[in-house]
């Protein structure tokens, strides 16, 4: 039986320990840097500009005039004329057909994809009823219009004919006639058609406060 000297031996010893060396640095280097892939949830894609989705968010979510703006948007409530709403003004796939009821409850993912669906139900309607050409601001301010009161109520607007006319400072400062609900006239109305009316300008929506 052959026998290693010891200096083979030595030098078996050290590369092995070389070995063991570089595998704890790979294993901890693998550690240190790798982290748990969460798949997140795609992002609904909105046909308005960012200023309009967030205006109609404020006035949807927030609850401007409800409740001190804390009311929880993501649980079933009635609106100011008793349809049940909810996540951003969501009354169902057709207006108030049921599906929105007392007790349905929905996470904030879900008021992004019913929002996104039902901007788009009104952007497309504006885009029918609109015959002149249209910035983003100005697009986004008549579909946050029409999300709010209906398209029917822009299709037979003052506002609408106006707009079409290539009158666009008529067209919006016919905004503010619209801040009824029945003969009731709403604060919370009053603001959001300033705030539209902002937009439709071109200026900062947000600047609502210091008119209504």
């Amino acid at each position: 039986m052959k026998t290693i000297d010891s200096s083979l031996q030595n030098e078996i010893q050290r590369r092995l320990e070389n070995i063991g060396q570089s595998l704890e640095w790979i294993y901890n280097a693998i550690g240190e840097t790798a982290e748990p892939t969460i798949e997140q949830p795609d992002q609904p894609s909105f046909p308005i500009n960012a200023e309009g989705v967030q205006l109609v968010k404020y006035f949807e979510a927030s609850g401007d005039f409800r409740n001190g703006g804390n009311r929880d948007f993501l649980t079933a409530y009635r609106d100011a004329v008793g349809v049940w709403t909810i996540g951003y003004g969501h009354t169902g796939k057709t207006h108030n057909d049921g599906s929105v009821r007392k007790g349905l409850v929905i996470d904030e993912q879900k008021a992004d994809e019913l929002l996104s669906a039902d901007l788009q139900y009104f952007a497309d309607k504006v885009k029918q009823l609109v015959k002149v050409e249209l910035n983003a601001n100005q697009f986004a301010a008549l579909v946050a219009f029409a999300f709010n009161l209906g398209e029917g109520n822009l299709a037979s607007s003052t506002l609408l004919r106006r707009l079409n006319a290539g009158r666009y400072d008529e067209a919006a400062e016919q905004f503010g006639r619209w801040v009824y609900a029945g003969k009731t006239k709403l604060q919370g109305l009053v603001r959001r058609r300033v705030a539209e009316k902002l937009l439709f300008l071109g200026q900062d929506w947000r600047d609502f406060k210091k008119f209504a």
